[in-house]
């Protein structure tokens, strides 16, 4: 009697339990990127704002809805009005594969960490803008100096130019505006 009752248990997780292999937060994100996309293929795109929470973020990041960099893990955001804060766990060794710096101040780029990132981010008529305000590994803020070497050493060569402490580009999907609230963006699209 403990074989057919095994096998239907079995047959029920194979069934409803890896078919949905992402949190429903995952999914919500994933349903709203979708909508964001066919929205801004229309030729007059529905304005109504499309609010992300946090939660839904997280879980899209770090569920695989986006590629993180070798080396970036457990990528948490948070935000206040108009300022976003993630935090995650980066392997410095991973993502300086490549020349190596003699520069004494980089060598706090080593090694696993912490890092929190605070910054300004928002965007307006189709044009995002971020603005690093401070960057922190396990807890101890890093000169911006420093911060502005490593990102010219190491990022812009294999992310090209648009990364950078100041950074504006170009929104995709006719996004027209995106606002951080208190653990939530707003993205409204013209």
């Amino acid at each position: 009697m403990k074989t057919p009752a095994l096998a239907l248990f079995v047959a029920c997780v194979c069934a409803f339990g890896f078919a949905q292999s992402h949190s429903i937060a995952y999914q919500d994100a994933e349903r709203k990127f979708d909508y964001l996309r066919e929205n801004g293929k229309r030729e007059r795109p529905n304005p109504e704002p499309t609010v992300f929470s946090a939660t839904e973020l997280n879980a899209w990041v770090n569920q695989g809805g986006m590629k993180l960099p070798a080396g970036v893990e457990k990528v948490r955001f948070s935000s206040t009005p108009g300022v976003v804060t993630g935090l995650a766990h980066i392997d410095f060794d991973r993502i300086k594969s490549g020349p190596a710096s003699s520069n004494p101040l980089m060598q706090i780029f080593s090694g696993v960490h912490e890092v929190e990132v605070v910054a300004r981010a928002g965007a307006s008529g189709g044009i995002g803008r971020v603005h690093v305000i401070s960057v922190s590994i396990d807890q101890v803020s890093v000169p911006r100096i420093a911060l502005q070497f490593f990102v010219e050493l190491y990022l812009q060569p294999k992310y090209g130019e648009r990364v950078g402490l100041d950074s504006t580009f170009r929104l995709p999907s006719r996004v027209n505006s995106a606002t951080v609230g208190s653990n939530t963006l707003t993205v409204t699209q013209r």
